[in-house]
């Protein structure tokens, strides 16, 4: 057995034992109350593990708690954690928020979704009939789009016959995006992929 591999078993004990303390089975708090911003609160938490470390590795000093060691194993757990949350499987996760815990706003109200264009959280999209096949095409407007070598400002993200859904769809690509991955091509078909394999 690999030393790495030897690590990532004290990982999963560690995470096992310290669960215990953060979310007992005998109180009712659960993981998911740990990371009230979603994705973002376990950003701080990893980013604040770096910089622990790199301060650490920079002055040379010796450490007056945990080890360098013990920061590093905090970091796999933490990016386990991270990942966790994107494939919504931490316990107490509200499956009808977004990975930043916020809540989607689906348009269920609305009674009918036109074909058309729109925008939301700042991600710009459409929805039209493709040609007289019966099927809409869900497009994203996109800066870095280059098949071939020539720009595209749309990429087709998926198609199908019910607009609604189309647009559902669309919506939980949106407010899922962060300010960077915005109008960007591979972001967002990254999403998508995430998103379609967690319906």
């Amino acid at each position: 057995m690999s030393e790495s591999v030897k690590v990532l078993q004290e990982c999963i004990e560690l995470q096992k034992k310290k669960s215990q303390d953060y979310q007992n089975p005998n109180s009712n708090v659960t993981q998911a109350m740990h990371y009230r911003r979603g994705i973002d609160t376990l950003h701080d938490a990893i980013q604040g593990k770096i910089y622990r470390a790199q301060s650490l590795l920079e002055s040379g000093g010796v450490p007056n708690f945990e080890s360098l060691e013990d920061t590093y194993k905090d970091l796999i757990n933490y990016g386990s954690f991270a990942v966790a949350w994107l494939r919504g499987g931490i316990p107490g996760q509200n499956i009808s928020h977004n990975i930043f815990n916020k809540k989607i706003i689906e348009k269920t109200q609305i009674k009918e979704i036109e074909c058309g264009t729109y925008t939301i959280n700042g991600q710009k999209f459409n929805i039209y009939p493709k040609g007289t096949s019966g099927f809409f095409v869900l497009r994203f407007y996109v800066d870095d789009y280059m098949p071939n070598g020539k720009k595209h400002t749309q990429r087709a993200v998926l198609s199908g016959k019910n607009v609604h859904e189309l647009y559902l769809f669309a919506e939980r690509i949106c407010f899922s995006l962060t300010p960077y991955q915005i109008r960007k091509e591979k972001e967002i078909m990254q999403l998508k992929k995430e998103l379609k394999n967690n319906v």
